[in-house]
């Protein structure tokens, strides 16, 4: 019998960055250990340039959660606090994803660390910036005069 390691890459699956992102599934996640005791987690699927990445938050919709900043970013509006609010609405939406990696004694991990609506067209178009300044900056401040 062979007895295999655990294979670690330590490398990003994603450069540190906002990205278009699709939300790809829902799962309720019962009964999760955390520091602060045991909650129902909700766990996020979103596509990310062809990534599959995870988001883990609280199942819990107040206007601090996570999740209402998440509900409010994905459909542009505040999520209804009546008890109607279905998670399984997040699937099929397209929103942004930040994108931050983490590192650790394992490896480099991938994360995302908010969501973000999605720009219109016209927002993601580039925008103008306006020239680099060309002047030399000095290496030491004491050679500015004022």
């Amino acid at each position: 019998m062979a007895i295999k390691p655990k294979v670690i890459i330590n490398e990003a699956k994603l450069e540190d960055g906002v990205y278009d992102a699709k939300i790809e599934g829902v799962e309720l996640l019962k009964n999760q250990e955390t520091p602060w005791g045991v909650t129902d987690k909700l766990k996020l699927v979103l596509s990310v340039e062809g990534i599959e990445l995870i988001l883990r938050v609280n199942n819990v919709l107040s206007k601090k959660s996570k999740l209402f900043g998440i509900a409010k970013a994905v459909f542009k509006k505040e999520p209804p606090l009546d008890g109607s609010f279905d998670a399984e609405w997040f699937i099929g939406r397209k929103c942004q994803a930040l994108v931050e990696n983490s590192e650790s004694e394992q490896g480099i991990w991938t994360n995302i660390s908010t969501v973000l609506p999605l720009r219109s067209a016209q927002q993601a178009q580039p925008q103008a910036r306006e020239p680099e300044p060309d002047f030399d900056v000095p290496e030491n401040l004491e050679d500015i005069v004022f």
